[in-house]
Parts: C-alpha cells; sequence; structure tokens
C-alpha cells in the first residue's frame, strides 16, 4: 500500500526536481543543447565536403571535420557583422520611425473620431527597443564561444563514446538496442536541420527580394528574421511578417503598399509552410501539432526564446526515447502524430 501511495508522489517529485534543474542550469544547458545541434548543422556541412573528388582522392574525416567548421564559422560570422551592422543604422533612424508612429497614430486617431493616441505612442520607443535587441545580438554572439567550446569537446568525445558504451553496457541485445536509438534520433535530426535548414534559406531570399522590390528600409535586417523565425513554429512566421509591414507603412505611408507587401509574404509563408515543408519533411518527424504547440509554449516559459528554436527537436528526441521502454511507450505514442513510430527509417 506504502509503494502505490508512494510512486506517484516520488513520480511529482522527480519531475518538479527536473523542471528546477531546467530553470536553474538554462545558462549551462541551452549552449551544450545549441553545440548538440550546431553538430548537426557541421555534420550536414562535412557530408557535402565528403563528396569531392579530385581524380581519386576524397579529403579524409578529420580534413572534412575541419573545413565545414572553418566554412560555418565564416558563414556565422558574416552574417553576424552584416547583422550587427543593420541594426547599428536601425538604430540611428529610429528616432524618425517615432515620429512618423506619432503623425500615423494622429491621423488614424481624427479619421475614426478616435481618442488621442499620443500617450500611448509616446511609450513606444522603437530606439530603445532596437538597443535591447542590439545588446542581445552581441551578448548571442559573444555566447558562440562557449557553444563552440562545448563542440570541439562534443567531436573529441565522439571518437571514444563507442568504446565507453562497450564497457558500460555488455549485453549486445541491449547495446545494440542503444546503438538504434542514436540512429534514429540523429536521422530524424539530420533531415530535420538539413530540410529545414535549406526551405528557410529559400524563404529568408525570397523574402529579401520581395522586400528589396517593395523598397523596405533594412530589408536583409528582416530577411534573416524570416530565416531564423521559420524555426520557431506557429508564430515565427507571423512575426517575421509583422515587422517589414509595419516598417513599409511607416516609411511609405500608403495602406495599398503595406496590404500588398502583407499579402506576398503571407502567400510566401503559406507556400512553403503547408505545401512544400510538409512535402520535403513529410512524416519524418511524427509530431502531433498539439504537442508541438504546447511544447511550444513549455520551453519558451523555461527558456525563453532559445526554448522556442530548440522546442521541436527536444520532443523529436523525447519520444524517440520514450518510444523505447515498455512503460513509456504509451506516452511516446501521445506524443506522436498518429503514425508507427517503430517504422522511422533508420538512415
Amino acid at each position: 500500500m506504502k509503494s502505490s501511495v508512494s510512486h506517484p508522489a516520488l513520480t511529482l517529485l522527480l519531475i518538479g526536481l527536473i523542471l528546477l534543474g531546467l530553470i536553474i542550469g538554462q545558462n549551462i544547458l541551452i549552449p551544450l543543447v545549441m553545440a548538440f545541434l550546431l553538430t548537426y548543422l557541421i555534420d550536414i556541412l562535412r557530408r557535402q565536403v565528403a563528396k569531392i573528388r579530385i581524380k581519386n582522392w576524397t579529403p579524409p574525416k578529420w580534413m572534412q571535420m575541419i573545413i565545414s567548421t572553418l566554412v560555418l564559422s565564416g558563414i556565422i560570422w558574416f552574417i553576424g557583422s552584416l547583422l550587427i551592422h543593420n541594426l547599428k543604422a536601425f538604430q540611428k533612424v529610429a528616432p524618425e520611425y517615432n515620429d512618423r508612429i506619432l503623425m500615423h497614430s494622429k491621423t488614424i486617431a481624427q479619421q475614426l473620431d478616435l481618442p488621442s493616441l499620443e500617450e500611448v505612442t509616446k511609450e513606444l520607443n522603437i530606439s530603445e527597443i532596437v538597443g535591447k535587441v542590439f545588446n542581445s545580438s552581441i551578448a548571442f554572439l559573444s555566447a558562440t564561444f562557449v557553444v563552440v567550446f562545448y563542440v570541439v569537446f562534443l567531436f573529441l568525445e565522439e571518437g571514444i563514446s563507442l568504446n565507453k558504451l562497450k564497457l558500460a553496457i555488455p549485453e549486445k541485445q541491449r547495446r545494440q538496442k542503444l546503438y538504434d536509438t542514436i540512429k534514429k534520433i540523429d536521422a530524424s535530426m539530420y533531415k530535420y536541420f538539413a530540410t529545414k535548414s535549406f526551405l528557410s534559406l529559400i524563404i529568408g531570399i525570397i523574402t529579401l527580394i520581395v522586400l528589396e522590390s517593395f523598397g523596405v528600409d533594412f530589408a536583409f535586417l528582416w530577411a534573416f528574421l524570416a530565416f531564423l523565425l521559420n524555426f520557431i513554429p506557429f508564430i515565427g512566421a507571423f512575426v517575421a511578417i509583422v515587422f517589414p509591414v509595419l516598417i513599409s507603412f511607416l516609411q511609405h505611408g500608403d495602406p495599398l503598399i503595406s496590404i500588398s507587401l502583407l499579402s506576398v509574404l503571407v502567400l510566401i509563408q503559406v507556400i512553403m509552410g503547408n505545401i512544400i515543408e510538409p512535402r520535403v519533411i513529410g512524416k519524418s518527424l511524427n509530431l502531433s501539432p498539439l504537442v508541438v504547440l504546447l511544447s511550444l509554449s513549455f520551453w519558451g516559459a523555461i527558456w525563453g526564446v532559445a526554448g522556442m528554436f530548440l522546442c521541436v527537436p527536444i520532443t523529436v528526441t523525447l519520444m524517440i526515447v520514450l518510444n523505447q521502454f515498455p512503460n513509456t511507450k504509451p506516452y511516446a505514442i501521445m506524443l506522436s502524430a498518429g503514425h508507427d513510430i517503430d517504422a522511422k527509417k533508420i538512415d
């Protein structure tokens, strides 16, 4: 009787301790999780470098890793430099946009016979907001040093991890089951990041072309935002559309131009998010949309914006791990989209 009463209590206590650990240890855990995911991006590039053929010579694996790491580092540095340059330029002209917001709010209030919105618009300090984003971007780029530090040690650990598993799990059948689980996680993460990065890049490039054609200020900044926010389910696309449309209205003052831009950006997101992406990624992730939404809310509440970016890979990994044990398999099925989890292809 005691065990039946204490078992749920211990489970709740364990869940509480895990949540507490996730919150308290986020400064360590977030860079570590990002490092794990960065290794997948490096591996995606490494597999492309491995296809290089010079007569009968192929770059050895260590050279593939160095080349792919340098290429990714160069891309991050280049994009980071452009981003900081755009944010600095935007911060300089931010007071002008504040004045335009005040002017347009007065016009709208007069036309619709509304109370004055002057007090509300004065509270909206774009210069202060951009300053906070700029400082956050600098802090994020500085934090990448810690992430890179983790990545180096993860790659060093990769070479001895198999020997550790053999020593830790002598039984061949149990060890093979663990290998299969790792392969499933690896295959799901590789496909997710390879396809998601490629599709996000396409969205970013198309958005840049559209914004340039509409003459929107700081087009690169909003295009990069569209690329980045595509990794956040549901709300990412919405946020990526709102900012450039708002800037377009403040810049041109023509509702027709803003509505046209809004229509084009929404069309891009609908085609990419609802037609192309499901066909490319397909059912490989096998996550319920409701679970994705709840996961977005949960990890966003615990880890903020970083949690929103990481919610999908974390949940996929959790579902695969839960599926490996008879007692937790029902929970894995509840997380899934209803397709057979065991049928996931191992590449």
